[in-house]
């Protein structure tokens, strides 16, 4: 109990434990701060010191030993709030007491911890924050009963008294009045074996933030790709570089097997041999499915080396979002499938129907003249002589046509056949789980009736075909008679120089004209109905399309509101780059300039806008392109039909990255600028495990500190990180729960695991990081605390 206040002021003083064991430095102090005034009266009722606080703490400061300084029960009678006027405690404040001298106070009202704060404010203004200490609860108790109730959790990765203290100087970091027990997906180990490079090695990781030291060569990177691989996960590039990485960590035997928790609480395990293609999953009762590692059940947001520097072109950009809204997307993405399918079908619809190319309007012009010349024909009355046998040709056309509809059934049944029977049977090698045996009774009697029904169609069509000639022998024997009747017609007329021929000719040029005709109309309107459920379709596509770009705006609007420095805006359909890479590949060879081509996406959104205008030919794109050009755009087209229908340009992700208190635009930042501002969203948000090999890969040390570290911060007690580094920032005032640290010896990998609170891996990061005068400034703290 410390002199001060009506009562008496309790604190709590911690020693370490270490010290005691030597010494009894607490009743040295205890004889240092009572002197000779007795500590108890007459009743054993502990009694006030002699000394007050500024003069307790100055004796603590003299005394020669480490301690952690807790006022107790601060808004009590016998607490710091009822001891201190606020002028008094503003005094304290000004000799920078808080969080460097007192660590914490226990059970401060919300009131009393309004009326600090404004304290420490007026006096350290906007970093105030800075010297807040913590706000903790305990069971402050009576009885031996009564501990354990109201605790406070402490995060230590090393149980000594040093640890506890930078646990109260970091407690924005290391403590919570409750217990930190959030459900989120983890990887909970990984384990090597048999490898080359990495002969065995396993580690667990935290759940919070892992780091992976080493100096250059050591195998950081190996590990991180060996996890990727793992996975299934394909590298964004350096495919073959990568390829070689994991050869050479795993020769021709060796084994990854990685552990996880899904989003949903359950355990898996994965494992992939050298050369396999595929990984294996396992259940927690390690029984083999049919899962695959990224699934709905578990996620992954993977960053290689250099995957940001990719990213940061402006292809890449919009994938930053769409990790943050992958089960959204992934829905839409199903519902234009179906829409591109469909397309699919009805282009292919269209190029069939298309390829009867006839002029319909010439036709006619040739029927119209054709029919001038029956007529002429008929006015002479040759048309009363070989009217029968014109008939005859007439019904003997179509009998030739209605048999090449015959054959073509008969093909095309034999195709459908076929593809039945494809899919049942892929469908009947599946072995059903729960289904009833009446239920796949039902299956194989449908797979069975149908077969049969198409067995019954081909003996119908077979059989006609058979019979055709029986069938017709009387038509096509009467048809011959008639022509005999009318050759010999014929010979009275030639003796008249009427030619007899050429009535029959112009009778069956007639009739195929007409057919032509008919079937060109046909054609002509299956065409146009065909070309409105395309419109329609590309509606569709439009607006699944136009869906996805509303959410990824929602979405990165959220970002924008958790990252400081960063300002994000999505554009509809806006990566005119894409674009332009489109056209240019689908009109190389056409002598259609770039500058023409950038003037076609300045005018029209997408391929379709193109084939409308093209169709059209309206007065703008007429001045884009000359009639030469227009016809290699059409031929080219004809050709990319399906891509020119369906294709339309991403949308656009804008960054804009504070630089001296202005937002500059991404293509006027720095490397490492813009390395800050994706890394910066990539850390803002998520549950899924992120791992990025070097992600400080550019960043100057005062960005790195100021964002990203802060992000991380905000976000690793609700998502686990994996990241491989050079830079001693990210371990150190990242706080690093778990740091593993890589050797390479005689061309074979060593690892050792352990938390950032124990001394040996404090020594490593010492011994084998580097980083610089200003980093070193602000972990000045630490490097005191670990001396």
């Amino acid at each position: 109990t410390v002199n001060d206040g009506k009562y008496g002021l309790h604190v709590l003083i911690l020693f370490d434990d270490l010290e005691v064991e030597k010494k009894d430095i607490v009743n040295d102090f205890l004889t240092i701060v009572f002197e000779s005034k007795d500590r108890f009266d007459s009743s054993s009722n502990p009694l006030p010191c002699k000394f007050g606080l500024p003069e307790i703490i100055n004796k603590l400061d003299s005394f020669g030993y480490d301690y952690i300084f807790i006022p107790a029960h601060v808004d009590n009678d016998k607490g710091f709030f009822k001891s201190f006027s606020s002028v008094t405690y503003k005094k304290f404040i000004e000799k920078n007491y808080f969080r460097d001298k007192i660590v914490a106070f226990q059970n401060i009202n919300e009131s009393s911890k309004r009326n600090f704060e404004a304290a420490l404010n007026e006096v350290y203004g906007d970093s105030y924050r800075s010297h807040i200490p913590a706000y903790v609860t305990y069971s402050d108790a009576k009885k031996i009963e009564e501990l354990g109730k109201n605790p406070h959790y402490v995060k230590l990765g090393c149980y000594d008294f040093k640890t506890l203290k930078f646990a109260f100087l970091n407690h924005e970091l290391r403590l919570s009045s409750g217990y930190q027990d959030d459900k989120y997906p983890l990887i909970k180990s990984v384990q090597i074996e048999s490898g080359n490079f990495i002969k065995r090695f396993e580690t667990q990781f935290n759940r919070s933030l892992n780091t992976i030291i080493g100096i250059r060569g050591s195998g950081k990177s190996t590990v991180l790709e060996l996890i990727r691989w793992c996975f299934g996960l394909q590298p964004n590039e350096d495919d073959k570089y990568k390829e070689q990485i994991i050869k050479n960590a795993l020769g021709n035997s060796g084994k990854v097997t990685v552990n996880i928790i899904s989003k949903d609480g359950y355990e898996y395990k994965i494992e992939k041999y050298a050369g396999d293609n595929y990984e294996k999953v396992f259940n927690d009762k390690n029984e083999l499915t049919q899962l695959k590692a990224l699934s709905g059940l578990f996620n992954l947001s993977y960053y290689g080396q250099r995957d940001l520097a990719k990213i940061s072109q402006d292809y890449g950009k919009i994938s930053i979002i769409d990790d943050f809204i992958k089960d959204e997307i992934d829905s839409l993405r199903k519902k234009e499938k179906t829409i591109l399918s469909t397309l699919d079908e009805l282009i292919n619809d269209l190029k069939n129907n298309q390829k009867f190319n006839y002029d319909i309007e010439q036709l006619k012009e040739e029927l119209e003249v054709k029919s001038e010349q029956k007529r002429k024909f008929e006015e002479k009355k040759a048309d009363t002589v070989f009217k029968e046998q014109a008939n005859y040709e007439k019904d003997n056309i179509k009998i030739d046509q209605i048999k090449s509809i015959f054959e073509e059934i008969k093909n095309e049944l034999g195709s459908f056949k076929t593809h039945v029977l494809e899919n049942f049977d892929s469908v009947s090698k599946m072995k059903f789980n729960v289904l009833k045996s009446s239920d796949v009774d039902f299956i194989n009697a449908f797979r069975k009736n149908i077969i049969t029904l198409i067995g019954d169609l081909e003996k119908l069509i077979n059989d006609s075909i058979h019979n055709y000639p029986e069938q017709f022998k009387s038509f096509l024997e009467n048809m011959e008679k008639v022509k005999e009747k009318t050759r010999q017609l014929s010979e009275e007329f030639n003796k008249d120089n009427i030619d007899s021929n050429f009535y029959f000719t112009l009778e069956k040029d007639i009739e195929k004209i007409r057919i032509k005709i008919n079937t060109l109309d046909n054609i002509n309107k299956k065409i146009r109905n065909i070309k409105n459920e395309l419109d329609n379709k590309i509606v569709e596509l439009t607006k699944v399309r136009r869906d996805i770009y509303s959410i990824r705006l929602k979405k990165a609007k959220e970002l924008e509101s958790k990252i400081n420095f960063v300002q994000l805006d999505v554009i509809y359909r806006d990566n005119e780059e894409s674009f332009l890479e489109f056209l240019s590949d689908r009109l190389s060879g056409k002598r259609i300039s770039k500058q023409k081509s950038e003037k076609l996406i300045k005018k029209y959104k997408s391929g379709y806008e193109i084939v409308k205008a093209v169709e059209g030919s309206d007065d703008e794109f007429n001045d884009i392109l000359t009639p030469t050009e227009t016809f290699s755009l059409r031929e080219r087209i004809e050709k990319y039909y399906h891509d020119f229908f369906t294709f339309q340009p991403d949308d656009r992700l804008n960054i804009k990255y504070k630089s001296h208190e202005a937002f500059k635009e991404f293509k006027h930042l720095s490397i490492g600028q813009r390395a800050a501002a994706l890394l910066g969203i990539i850390l803002s948000e998520g549950c899924d495990p992120l791992i990025i090999d070097q992600p400080e890969d550019d960043i100057d040390n005062n960005t790195l500190y100021e964002g990203i570290i802060h992000l991380l911060h905000e976000q690793k007690n609700s998502r686990q990180f994996i990241l491989a580094t050079h830079n001693s920032n990210i371990v150190v005032l990242g706080d690093s729960e778990n740091v593993i640290i890589c050797h390479s010896d005689k061309d074979e990998f060593k690892g050792t695991n352990n938390s950032i609170d124990t001394l040996s891996v404090q020594h490593e990061i010492i011994n084998i990081m580097e980083g610089g005068k200003d980093a070193f400034e602000k972990r000045k703290l630490i490097y005191q605390l670990w001396s």
